[in-house]
């Protein structure tokens, strides 16, 4: 008995290993998602690479900021106004807030020597409070090992969801599992999708209610590392189909820690968001232009060449 119970074990651990491999080796055919998360180290390294004199932006967001800015209309106007060759890099990781973007930004650009002068955050109204939404993904694509305890602390989490964010960092199969789970646990595992549903219900019956007061500080930390070495912060609020204002907090917050909120967004029709949240190419060449032909922008790019 005790040798037929070793064996499922040892094939259980053979299979958990094998899973391992999988995810590590097809982790970006999973999702366009995680093969652009990926891809940072060469974003990084393009403005790292850059020669001297060139002009070096940073295009940060989710899909909104993927969607919103005309990249090549906005290196051009960039161009023309400060009279220098322009490298443009992006961080645009679809369902992204301001807790990945303060993490991924001190790993991939700030650690590595690849600051840009230029960041440009393109945020909707509830991107930029703290209220971190994806533990696994923060831990596994956006902290070194090193920076995990920073982590930790910054967001106050408890032994459980340390241990979580360790199993995370650890295992590309445990941070892609809800990628891998309709794939795998629910075809082959009988029960699993029961077990995952009371878990999730419990998880939720316990969970607290009330919501605390919202604070910035993940974009207060995100302003003060790009400000220290010397980069200019400029917060897009990227036109969506009804109007909006950023919270008093996030534009207090901003003010505070040297960064710039700009509010150059035009009211656009119903069909420039044809699938009714982000801009089509032509709102974003529209939103772009209004941008490079806005005072607020001319004034931010005449504080860079001040410095």
């Amino acid at each position: 008995m005790k040798k037929t119970e070793s064996l499922v074990v040892l094939a259980l651990l053979l299979a958990l290993l094998l899973l391992e491999c999988g995810a590590r080796m097809f982790e970006t055919s999973l999702s366009k998602d995680v093969a652009h998360i990926r891809s940072l180290p060469a974003e990084a390294a393009r403005l790292r690479q850059a020669p001297a004199g060139t002009l070096k932006v940073l295009i940060l967001g989710n899909s909104l900021a993927r969607c919103g800015l005309d990249r090549a209309l906005l290196a051009r106007g960039l161009e023309a106004a400060s009279r220098r060759p322009v490298a443009v890099s992006v961080m645009h990781p679809d369902g992204s807030r301001v807790e990945e973007w303060r993490h991924g930004y001190r790993r991939y650009f700030d650690q590595t020597g690849s600051q840009p002068d230029l960041v440009l955050l393109c945020t909707g109204r509830l991107h930029l409070e703290d209220g971190l939404r994806d533990l696994d993904s923060v831990a596994a694509f956006y902290t070194s090992w090193a920076d995990l305890p920073a982590f930790v602390r910054s967001e106050g989490l408890g032994f459980g969801d340390t241990c979580q964010a360790a199993a995370a960092r650890a295992s590309a199969l445990f941070a892609h599992r809800r990628r891998v789970q309709p794939l795998v646990f629910y075809n082959f595992m009988p029960g699993y999708e029961q077990t995952v549903n009371l878990v999730q219900k419990t998880r939720n019956a316990s969970a607290p209610t009330t919501r605390a007061s919202p604070s910035c500080s993940n974009l207060a930390s995100l302003a003060t590392t790009i400000g220290a070495s010397g980069g200019t912060l400029l917060i897009l609020p990227v036109p969506l189909p009804e109007s909006y204002e950023l919270p008093a907090l996030v534009k207090q917050t901003a003010v505070n820690a040297g960064a710039r909120v700009l509010h150059a967004s035009p009211a656009l029709p119903p069909s420039r968001f044809p699938d009714g949240y982000h801009l089509d190419e032509e709102g974003a060449r529209i939103w772009t232009q209004a941008l490079l032909d806005s005072p607020e922008w001319k004034a931010a790019l005449a504080g860079m060449a001040a410095k």
